[in-house]
């Protein structure tokens, strides 16, 4: 993309939520493991107890919010880039 040419809103819109549901796909499972009280604990727990999907708990909200919460950040950052210059 040229450095000149401007970012539209729903192009910051769009490339923000899809880099934010990513990333909140791809650190979803490091994030259930941490709310557990210890990592030795909660592997005996998923070897003995649930499956392996016990890891993508709560990924389909997490993802919803941190694509929609990312896409309005870079939006509004774009936007406050366009009106002020340094």
């Amino acid at each position: 993309m040229p450095n000149n040419r401007n970012i539209y809103v729903y192009e910051s819109l769009l490339y923000g939520s899809v880099i934010g549901m990513c990333a909140a796909a791809i650190t979803n499972s490091a994030d259930v493991i941490k709310s557990e009280k210890s990592v030795k604990s909660i592997i005996k727990d998923i070897i003995y107890n649930k499956d392996i999907s016990t890891f993508s708990k709560g990924i389909i909200y997490r993802v919803l919010y941190t694509g929609l919460v990312n896409g309005i950040f870079f939006s509004y950052y774009e936007y406050l880039k366009s009106i002020i210059t340094i």
